[in-house]
This record gives C-alpha cells, sequence and structure tokens, in this order.
C-alpha cells in the first residue's frame, strides 16, 4: 500500500514531524505522558499517519535533584513521608519531544522511535527536588492509522 496524497494527488514519502504533547499527569508516582506522533506528505505537509501515544514511568525518589544531598536519617525521613503519600509532586513537559526513525531497509520493518522529556518536581521542608526525565517508545510504521 503506497502513501498517495490528495492534495497532492500522487504517491509521496512521508516525514516525521516532532510528536505533540497533549498532557504530562501524575497519579500518586506514575507519570503519564499523553501524546500524537505524526507523520506528513514531504511535499505538501498534510497529515498523512498519526499514532496516539499514552506512556507511563514511575518516578523513584532517590533519582531527584537534591536526594543525594540529604543525609542519612533526612533521606529516611522524606522516604517515610513519599511512602504515606504525603508529598505533592507537579510534573510539566520537558520540551524537546522528538522522533527518530530507523530500520526499513530490506526485509527489516521501519520502526519509529519517540522520546517525550517531562519534569518533576516537588519541595519539601523548605527543600526543592527535581527529575528530568523521559519515556520512550518503539512503534512500526505500520502501527500508524491513516488520516485521510
Amino acid at each position: 500500500m503506497g502513501n498517495r496524497c490528495e492534495q497532492c494527488s500522487k504517491f509521496v514519502s512521508l516525514e516525521t514531524a516532532e510528536p505533540e504533547i497533549n498532557s504530562v499527569d501524575i497519579n500518586g508516582t506514575t507519570v503519564t505522558v499523553d501524546a500524537r506522533s505524526v507523520r506528513n506528505c514531504a511535499e505538501c505537509s498534510t497529515e498523512m499517519k498519526s499514532l496516539d501515544l499514552n506512556e507511563d514511568h514511575e518516578l523513584e525518589l532517590d533519582k531527584f535533584e537534591g536526594w543525594a544531598d540529604l543525609g542519612e536519617k533526612r533521606q529516611e525521613q522524606l522516604r517515610e513521608a513519599w511512602n504515606a503519600g504525603q508529598i505533592e509532586v507537579e510534573v510539566e513537559d520537558g520540551g524537546g519531544a522528538e522522533t527518530s526513525e530507523g530500520g526499513g531497509s530490506r526485509y527489516q520493518k521501519n520502526i519509529l522511535t519517540t522520546t517525550l522529556p517531562f519534569t518533576a518536581k516537588f519541595s519539601w521542608e523548605g527543600l526543592d527536588f527535581t527529575f528530568n526525565g523521559s519515556v520512550t517508545c518503539e512503534h512500526a510504521a505500520s502501527e500508524y492509522d491513516d488520516c485521510q
């Protein structure tokens, strides 16, 4: 099956656009990034194919910047508060989401790898803690749905 663009009235190659981040949410210690990856007509940039992405990342307290600066006793106090659900973490889009394309040579599937960065922050007893992370997912080009 070819990629026929209705706008150009011909078969075209596809370009992968920057992913669109719809939301970055947190539930407990699980960050969920909801996004959409799009492949456009290389000639006119009409959306040809898309894939909805919904990926999770489990936060780990000891990965936050600022954790290592605490003494052992303060780390244990913070861990108790974390495990009890007393820490309110805020999350946001980290910027720089991207999709790269690989494979696709003879007898190989064309694989698209999407990286969705996020930032998680919280304050505890006057100290700020930050974690810059990302979720990464791989999908075959054949998993993308037609937009036209």
